[in-house]
């Protein structure tokens, strides 16, 4: 889970459910439920990067590239980066 934590910014709270408990300092989490949509889509982004692993990436070249993973398009941010949002607006296009 740190990895996801990481990769996407954020903390706990950010997929699942948690309580704070009078007197302590912790809160109790409910890591089973569903409740938060953020999770279900964490878990479609999941599937979608062992895909493009296993039917596109380990199939490129000598299989030295590296895998797809969260960070790979979040870069830390919650939600992924379009590489075209971060093109400069005057850039002039490639002559290829």
């Amino acid at each position: 889970m740190r990895n996801y934590s990481r990769a996407l910014g954020v903390r706990c709270n950010y997929c699942h459910e948690g309580q704070k408990i009078e007197g302590q300092e912790r809160m109790k989490w409910d890591f089973a439920s569903d409740k938060k949509e953020d999770k279900e889509v964490a878990r479609e982004m999941i599937k979608m990067t062992a895909a493009l692993n296993k039917n596109f990436i380990s199939k490129i070249g000598d299989g030295s590239l590296r895998q797809v993973t969260c960070v790979t398009c979040h870069n830390g941010n919650a939600h992924p980066i379009n590489s075209v949002d971060s093109l400069k607006k005057d850039a002039e296009p490639s002559k290829h």
